[in-house]
C-alpha cells in the first residue's frame, strides 16, 4: 500500500489495456511489504527537539531500528506506523513536517527486512513486530502513546491496539482489507481485463473486526481524492467502532499522499488530542 504497490499494478494495466488482453494479478506478501535498503537522516528539526536513533533486539534475534524526535518524555508520544515503502531514514522528515504542530514526541521504525532493521519480511511476522516496537517505545517514555497508522501501518496500528491497551489511535488513508484495497486500485475501464488473486496469508487482516472491539479514542482521515484507499473504506472503519470518542474527518482536495499535508487534517488532529484530554489547550 501507499506509493509501492499501485503504480506495479498500474503499469501492468497500462500494458494489458494496449494488448487488449486478460491477466491476473497477484497480490501477495512480496507485494505489500518488499525488502529495500537505508536512505536518508534526517537534517533540521523542530526547536527544542533532538533526533534520537533506537536499537532494540526482537524476541527472535533480529534487529530492530528506528528514528525518534523528541523533546521531553512526559509528553505525550506518537508512535508512527508508515507506508509500505517507508523507512525511518527517508520517512522521519515527513513525519516531523506532517506532526510539527503538535507537542508531541515522534518516533518511527524500520519494518523487518526494511531499511536498517534486520530479516525477511512477512504480514504475519510484520504484524507481531509492531506489538514490540510498542512494547519498546513504552519503555523509553512516560507520557501517553497515541498510535499513527498510515496506509499499510493502519493494519498495524490497528493489530497493535487489539493487543494492547493504548491511548488514543490515529489512521490515516487507510483500508478495510486486501481485497477491497486491491479492488480499489484497478479503475473502472480496466477491470473487464483483470483478475486480482489476494495471497491466502494476506485475507486475514481486516480492520472492521479489530475496530469492532477498539473503543479508546479513535480518529480517521481520508482524502477527499484518494483513489487507492477510498473515503467509502475509512467510513466502514469509522462505523464499525463502538467508540464514543471517534471522528472521521474528510479532507477537502486531498489524495492518498497528501492528507496531513492539509490544514484541515493539521487543525482536525490537534482538536482531537486536546478533546482526548491527551494535550493542554
Amino acid at each position: 500500500m501507499q506509493t509501492g504497490m499501485l503504480p506495479r499494478i498500474m503499469a501492468v494495466l497500462l500494458a494489458v489495456c494496449g494488448l487488449g488482453a486478460c491477466t491476473t494479478i497477484v497480490v501477495n506478501e512480496s507485494t505489500m511489504i518488499p525488502s529495500f535498503g537505508r536512505g536518508q537522516l534526517l537534517g533540521q528539526l523542530p526547536n527544542g527537539h533532538e533526533l534520537v536513533e533506537h536499537e532494540f533486539e526482537r524476541s527472535d534475534g533480529e534487529r530492530a531500528y528506528g528514528l525518534a524526535v523528541t523533546a521531553d518524555a512526559d509528553l505525550p508520544s506518537i508512535l508512527v506506523y508508515g507506508g509500505n515503502m517507508q523507512s525511518a531514514d527517508g520517512s522521519i522528515h515527513r513525519v516531523v513536517d506532517n506532526l510539527r504542530h503538535l507537542d508531541a514526541n515522534l518516533f518511527f521504525f524500520d519494518r523487518r527486512g526494511q531499511g536498517r532493521s534486520t530479516g525477511s519480511p512477512g504480514v504475519e511476522q510484520g504484524m507481531d513486530d509492531a506489538v514490540e516496537v510498542l512494547d519498546y517505545v513504552r519503555e523509553q517514555v512516560a507520557g501517553p502513546i497515541i498510535l499513527h497508522g498510515f496506509s499499510l501501518g493502519g493494519f498495524e496500528a490497528a493489530h497493535v491496539a487489539g493487543h494492547r491497551a493504548v491511548d488514543a489511535m490515529v489512521l490515516e488513508a487507510t483500508a478495510t482489507n486486501v481485497d477491497d484495497f486491491a479492488r480499489q486500485a484497478v479503475p473502472w475501464f480496466a477491470k473487464p481485463f483483470i483478475r486480482i488473486q489476494v495471497a491466502d496469508e494476506l485475507r486475514g487482516f481486516d480492520n472492521r473486526d479489530i475496530l469492532a472491539e477498539y473503543d479508546g479514542p479513535l480518529l480517521l482521515i481520508a482524502g477527499g481524492n484518494d483513489r487507492q484507499t477510498s473515503p467509502r473504506m475509512m467510513k466502514d472503519l469509522y462505523e464499525a467502532s463502538p467508540s464514543a470518542q471517534k471522528q472521521l474527518v474528510l479532507v477537502k482536495n486531498a489524495h492518498h499522499n497528501n492528507v496531513m499535508r492539509r490544514e484541515q487534517a493539521r487543525e482536525s488532529y490537534a482538536r482531537f488530542l486536546r478533546e482526548s484530554g491527551l494535550v493542554q489547550d
